[in-house]
């Protein structure tokens, strides 16, 4: 079984707020591309390769190979060999090449929007040869490919980009964790490299009995893609006994008995990015690093995202000298762990710092006669965890003239001023420090968003002292409109100011105001706020209403808490699904519960729930303990209003779903409803489910990572179908032992039950066959392939009532009319939408030439959803184009003949 891999939409156009822009136009609006150096066809073929940009070495375009891939290697070896940047995205599907040697002269790949790099279910790729790739901005996908030996290409690039490789001839080296949890662990025995990261998610210990003693992973040396704790008990990491080396990042979060880091092996911390990330926050309050685990980070130079630490006491064998005064300090000490402090009269000792390298502390040299720092020539490194303090300081020294500290690398403290100087006459400059000024807040909605210089706002707050500064006449206007204690204006006339807006970009922030209703605000339609996250009303002791009346975007999370007079219930009703709403502790708030990550042991909040407001989140959600975790408190929930996602979870089915009939979604996430990483899960199972709806223009599915028996009833996928539900990716299959009664499995259509209206199973009209067509007169559904060859048929009448084909873990093309020489119209009245995974839903092969043309095709898919159409191999459009081409090379030809025979009788 193939493990989860994350992969974009391949073939889905992406959703955008309400705009759908394919594939092209999202990397027209991502990339400065050369007019002349697009490549503007999705598939490559004989058809298409003739547009490719040979003469250039940075195209922008797609590199669709499809099992319609008809160039052979040495072809496209001619076309793509000045090629080495590559703007946008590759997929290799399906094909019969061997290699991809045609690609080696790729260098870079920048994905930009399209996200990732895809090679799967080729059933003859052998090598994978991409010898001077050498950057990678997306994710690559290669699986399911029976004969690919991809392990030199993982060794020779690893680290380059995150890889999602499984379920091939031979994989990548080392065993793959991804998320780890305690009923696992028997897996990793005598693993000694990790690949893709290790995730400690909801990692619990304190009820296992016996206690665990983690010697599966005693052997684990290497670890790459990264080393991650989320909402652990664990007190430190000792039990990586062999662990020397991390490729990637760590992060701990939310692991508050977490007391000491303690690897004791480790040796190296790499990363291809530019610095090694390290993010410790919300651990135990007396966490700490040795001096040997904060030497480390130093010279790897280790970047702390986030950090909450301390040193630890010296431990046994460490050679940091403590450091009480310097009178008092050893000679000789290399290191020193405590806050060195030379004050007057010091200067007499200042040599036993000759041959300091690091100071696990701060240093403040005040008040002295010292003319340079000479004695600090050694000094690497100064390193203080204590938030309040600078780590150096120079204060008050009247004489000081040098300041060259010329071995000096790294002062670290996770505060913006790392040295400070005061009443010194020599000032140290930008030699020990690059200060990075951060963005303000107008910066980074200037970035963000396109705004009028004519229509910003300035001001952080709203007052009649700053109100004249609104650009009134401005429909769309950027800044931040921040309403305080200070707000002074009457409601009427900012009814004034605002009667033209629109359209805000940035921040909305109303806390602690006296104002009643917001009525001011009737017009505004969009609200961009997702830069600083800021959309809130708190502590408004007047506020009754929030009476928006126009709003249909939002584009990051709803605040509206602690407003003791506010009723927010119908504006729940009419916004709630425009993204996720924290709305709590007001007179009214939302109908419904709250909620958004999911634990297991905090189901019983939701019980006797019947709406659910907020994404629902299923998050490393684990169900299999003694006793099992009891799913029943959310049997009473009838309606969601958010997305649905299941990330790592040992469910089998969503049956505790039992009540839920309506799924309203947000754009809170990438899709409405998310399967991922469910390796147990083989049913869906929502049993009373009847609507789906999202606020983004087409409710967005993602099923991978499951059971390999996970299946989806007829019923279950005519829902998603009739709700034009488009799948990023979909691992399943059709359950045939839970199939409806007035579902009829087709074996031959010979034995066909009449008037069947669903179909589960490939349907299959063959030479012979006409005589049966009529049985299929009222089908409406066919759950699986559709077949028609080598027939007399003349027309499809008898499918006027079909209106969806749909086939699941197939890239195969679900409707092929194939070799009917008398067919004249193709026309299916009612026909909605062929689902497949494949780039084709819909081919017409070697029929009839009177359909032959772009009309009837274009009619074909003028009604259908999400369905690809090609007659012999070409799409819609070049149908009539590659038709008039070849007659005029016919004509040509015959006109060349005639000219021939003419000279001939003239002549002779």
């Amino acid at each position: 079984m193939s493990i989860a891999i994350f992969l974009s939409a391949l073939f889905v156009p992406t959703i955008l707020g309400d705009i759908e822009l394919t594939d092209l136009q999202k990397l027209e609006e991502a990339f400065e591309c050369d007019p002349t150096c697009w490549f503007r066809e999705e598939i490559i073929t004989y058809e298409t390769i003739g547009r490719w940009p040979v003469n250039c070495t940075e195209v922008c375009g797609i590199m669709g190979f499809t099992d319609t891939a008809d160039v052979p290697v040495f072809d496209l070896q001619y076309y793509f060999q000045n090629l080495k940047v590559l703007k946008g995205k590759i997929y290799i599907i399906g094909t019969q090449y061997a290699s991809v040697e045609f690609l080696s002269t790729l260098e870079e790949i920048y994905c930009g929007p399209l996200k990732s790099l895809s090679f799967a279910g080729n059933p003859n790729l052998e090598t994978f040869e991409l010898r001077n790739l050498k950057n990678v901005s997306c994710e690559f996908s290669i699986y399911d490919n029976k004969r690919l030996d991809v392990s030199e290409f993982c060794e020779k690039k690893e680290g380059l980009a995150l890889m999602a490789i499984d379920n091939n001839f031979k994989n990548c080296k080392g065993c793959i964790a991804g998320s780890f949890y305690t009923n696992q662990m028997s897996k990793f025995i005598n693993c000694t490299s990790i690949v893709f990261g290790m995730k400690f998610y909801s990692f619990h210990t304190v009820h296992e009995n016996p206690p665990m003693d983690f010697s599966e992973v005693k052997d684990i040396q290497n670890i790459t893609g990264g080393l991650d704790l989320y909402e652990t008990d664990l007190q430190n990491l000792s039990f990586f006994k062999s662990l020397e080396n991390i490729k990637g990042s760590i992060s701990v979060f939310n692991c508050l008995n977490l007391t000491r880091f303690a690897i004791p092996s480790l040796k190296s911390l790499t990363t291809n990015e530019p610095n090694f990330l390290i993010s410790i926050e919300n651990v135990h309050e007396y966490f700490c690093f040795t001096t040997s685990e904060m030497k480390l980070f130093l010279e790897s130079n280790v970047m702390f995202k986030s950090l909450k630490a301390m040193y630890c006491e010296k431990q046994t064998g460490e050679t940091a000298c403590l450091f009480e005064s310097l009178k008092n300090l050893e000679a000789n000490c290399k290191e020193i762990l405590g806050d060195v402090r030379i004050n007057p009269g010091d200067e007499i000792y200042t040599d036993k710092l000759k041959n300091i390298s690091f100071i696990f502390g701060s240093l403040m040299i005040q008040n002295t006669s010292l003319a340079d720092l000479n004695f600090l020539g050694s000094l690497q490194y100064v390193s203080s965890l204590h938030n309040s303090t600078i780590p150096f300081q120079l204060i008050s020294n009247k004489n000081l003239r040098d300041a060259n500290l010329p071995n000096l690398k790294t002062l670290f403290e996770f505060i913006h001023f790392m040295i400070y100087l005061l009443f010194t006459l020599f000032f140290v400059y930008n030699q020990y420090i690059n200060c990075v000024k951060e963005l303000t807040d107008y910066e980074k909605i200037a970035k963000a968003y396109e705004c009028d210089s004519n229509c910003w706002f300035r001001e952080d707050e709203v007052n009649s002292t700053t109100i004249i500064k609104w650009p009134q006449n401005c429909s769309d206007v950027c800044g931040k409109m921040q309403f305080s204690q200070t707000a002074d204006i009457p409601v009427f006339e900012l009814q004034n100011y605002f009667r033209n807006l629109k359209v805000f970009k940035g921040a909305i922030s109303f806390g602690n105001t006296k104002y009643a209703s917001i009525e001011f605000l009737a017009p505004l339609e969009e609200v961009y706020c997702d830069v600083l996250n800021i959309f809130e009303f708190r502590l408004n002791a007047n506020l009754e209403m929030l009476n928006f009346e126009n709003l249909t975007k939002i584009t990051c999370s709803f605040y509206a808490y602690n407003n003791s007079r506010l009723d927010a219930t119908e504006f729940c009703d009419r916004f709630g699904d425009l993204n996720v709403m924290f709305i709590y502790d007001n007179f009214k708030s939302c109908k419904g519960c709250i909620v958004q990550n999911l634990y297991n042991t905090e189901l019983y909040k939701y019980q006797g729930c019947t709406s659910i407001i907020n994404a629902m989140y299923f998050y490393a959600f684990w169900t299999n303990y003694d006793p099992p975790v009891d799913m029943s408190p959310l049997n009473s929930i009838q309606n969601i209003s958010g997305c649905l996602n299941f990330y790592d979870t040992d469910l089998k089915n969503f049956s505790f779903f039992e009540s839920l009939e309506n799924l309203r979604s947000n754009q809170y996430f990438d899709y409405d409803i998310n399967i991922y990483q469910c390796f147990n899960l083989t049913r869906f199972d929502m049993p009373a489910l009847k609507t789906i709806s999202t606020t983004r223009t087409n409710f967005i599915m993602n099923v991978f990572g499951v059971h390999d028996d996970f299946c989806f009833t007829t019923s279950e996928m005519h829902l998603f179908l009739e709700n034009n539900v488009l799948f990023d990716n979909l691992h399943g299959k059709y359950c045939y032992n839970e199939t409806e009664e007035s579902v009829c499995i087709f074996e031959n259509i010979s034995t066909l039950e009449s008037n069947c209206t669903d179909i589960l199973g490939p349907v299959l009209i063959n030479s012979g066959e006409e005589s049966y067509k009529e049985k299929l007169r009222n089908v409406r559904n066919i759950y699986g392939l559709l077949i028609i060859q080598g027939t007399d048929l003349i027309d499809l009448n008898f499918l006027e009532n079909l209106e969806y084909i749909a086939v699941l873990n197939d890239s195969t093309v679900p409707l092929q009319i194939i070799s009917n020489k008398q067919l004249l119209s193709v026309t299916l009245p009612n026909l909605k939408r062929v689902f497949s995974k494949g780039r084709y839903q819909v081919n017409f092969v070697d029929n009839g030439s009177e359909i032959l043309n772009s009309t009837a095709c274009l009619d074909l898919m003028e009604n259908l959803f999400d369905t690809n159409v090609i007659f012999d191999g070409r799409e819609c459009e070049a149908i009539d184009r590659v038709r008039d081409e070849e007659n005029g090379s016919v004509i040509n030809g015959f006109n060349v003949w005639i000219i021939l025979l003419i000279l001939y009788v003239t002549f002779i």
